[in-house]
């Protein structure tokens, strides 16, 4: 199960103070309810795709591309 989930949130640079809007991407596997998290600039194609990839490897998948 994937998806984007909720509003956007403030993220904080530590060292310059400044703040940027960041989408969640969440993603659980539905029997373990094992979860992943992924704070993202936009929700374009190009960090959907981006989240899947560091997901699966995150999970442990072979990605075979």
């Amino acid at each position: 199960m994937v998806d984007w989930v909720g509003t956007t949130l403030p993220l904080y640079d530590k060292i310059t103070g400044r703040s940027a809007k960041v989408s969640l991407f969440i993603a659980t596997l539905p029997f373990s309810m094992y979860s992943y998290a992924q704070a993202c600039l936009t929700m374009k194609e190009e960090d959907w795709i981006n989240a899947h990839v560091n997901m699966w490897e995150y999970f442990g998948a072979v990605l075979g591309f």
